[in-house]
C-alpha cells in the first residue's frame, strides 16, 4: 500500500480500469479532478452527447463517425475548438434494449461559441443519423466547471457503465488542443490532491451535480468543489512512499477468534529502502 507523511494508507491500483471496478472508480474520480484542474485555466462551455441504436455498431466505425462529427463542428465553429470525449455503454436493462448494451459518447467542447454550438444540433443530428441510424444528439451550454465534470463523468464510475469484456481501447479521448497543461502534470496533481479523502467526496458530489445544483443552486454547488480543491492544496505537504502492510487482529470474540482487524505497516518495501540507502 501507499503511505503518506501523515501515516494514512491508500490501496495500490492494479491499473486495469477497463476490467477492475475499483480501478475504474479511482480512474473516474481522477479524471474528474483532471477535468476540474484544467478548467481552472480554460473551462469547457458546451456538452455533447452522441448515442447509437445498433448494439453491434463496430467500435472502429464508431470512432470514424465521431471524427466526422468533430470535423463538422470545427468547420462550423472554427479549428480552435478543442474537445474531450468519454465512451460509455448502456446497461442493457432498458425496456427496449433487448438485453443489448450500446456504445455512446459524452464530450466537452472548449472555446466554442455556446449559442452557435447549440444551434447546430438539428444539422448535427441529421449527420449522425445518416451515419449511425441514431437520432438522439444533444448539445447544451455548460456554465460551471462542476457542471462540466457532471456532464462528462456522471455515470462512468458505476459498474454497469463499464466497457464490455474484451475492450482494450482508451475511453477518455482528448483532441490535441484540449488540455491547457501536459496531461502527465494534471494527473500527478490530481493524484496528490486525492490523497485527501474529502476531495474524493467533493468530486463524487460533483458527479451528482444535477441533484446538488437543484438543492443548493449552481454557483454554490460549483463553489463546494473549488473550496475542497483549495483546501487539499493547502494541506498537501510531505511525500508518499510504498510500504508493506499486513492485516492483524484488533479485537477477539468470546470464541477466541478475531472479531475485527486492523492494518499494520511493516515498513518500506525492501527495494525502495535499498534505493534510498
Amino acid at each position: 500500500m501507499w503511505q503518506d507523511s501523515n501515516g494514512r494508507l491508500f490501496p495500490v491500483r492494479c491499473g486495469a480500469s477497463n476490467k477492475c471496478w475499483y480501478c475504474a472508480y479511482l480512474a473516474a474520480v481522477e479524471n474528474a479532478v483532471v477535468v476540474r484542474l484544467d478548467a481552472e485555466v480554460d473551462a469547457p462551455n458546451v456538452g455533447l452527447t452522441l448515442t447509437t441504436v445498433d448494439p453491434h455498431h463496430d467500435l472502429e466505425r464508431f470512432r470514424r463517425d465521431v471524427e466526422q462529427v468533430f470535423r463538422f463542428i470545427r468547420r462550423a465553429l472554427g479549428a480552435h475548438v478543442g474537445y474531450l470525449g468519454f465512451m460509455e455503454w448502456t446497461t442493457g436493462r432498458g425496456t427496449h434494449s433487448g438485453g443489448h448494451r450500446r456504445v455512446h459518447q459524452h464530450a466537452l467542447l472548449k472555446r466554442a461559441d455556446a449559442a452557435a454550438a447549440v444551434a447546430l444540433e438539428p444539422e448535427l443530428a441529421t449527420l449522425w443519423k445518416s451515419r449511425t441510424g441514431a437520432s438522439r444528439v444533444e448539445l447544451r451550454e455548460l456554465r460551471t466547471p462542476a457542471g462540466a465534470i457532471a456532464y462528462l463523468v456522471h455515470h462512468h464510475h458505476k459498474r454497469d457503465q463499464a466497457p464490455p469484456p474484451g475492450f482494450r481501447g482508451r475511453r477518455l479521448r482528448p483532441s490535441k488542443n484540449y488540455y491547457c497543461r501536459p496531461i502527465v502534470e494534471l494527473r500527478e496533481e490530481a493524484k496528490m490532491l486525492l490523497r485527501d479523502k474529502r476531495i474524493e467526496g467533493a468530486v463524487l458530489r460533483a458527479m451528482d451535480y444535477d441533484l446538488l445544483a437543484d438543492a443548493l443552486g449552481e454557483e454554490e454547488a460549483n463553489a463546494l468543489l473549488e473550496q475542497a480543491l483549495d483546501r487539499a492544496r493547502a494541506e498537501a505537504a510531505g511525500g508518499i512512499e510504498l510500504v508493506r502492510v499486513q492485516r492483524v487482529p484488533e479485537t477477539f470474540g468470546p470464541d477466541g477468534l478475531p472479531a475485527t482487524w486492523t492494518v499494520e505497516v511493516l515498513g518500506p518495501r525492501e527495494e525502495d529502502a535499498m534505493a534510498a540507502a
